[in-house]
């Protein structure tokens, strides 16, 4: 009886990290003010809500990934 309480909170576990994992979904258009040309929006798969990223760029750790300011606003 034991191993069945297992499996169910085992893959009560796993949905609930898929659910997170994929709640946030981050999107680019073309054409923004951003230096490289895109504005970037991050939408939020659970509210629905859409909220545009921060147009500064800033480099993260000087090896070419950046980082944004998604806070809403």
């Amino acid at each position: 009886m034991n191993n069945g309480y297992a499996i169910i909170i085992a893959g009560a576990l796993i949905a609930l990290a898929v659910l997170v994992t994929f709640r946030w979904h981050i999107s680019t258009l073309s054409g923004g003010p951003s230096p490289p040309g895109n504005s970037i929006y991050r939408l939020d798969r659970w509210t629905g809500t859409v909220t545009k990223c921060d147009d500064q760029w800033v480099p993260a750790n000087g090896v070419g990934a950046i980082k944004l300011d998604c806070s809403p606003r």
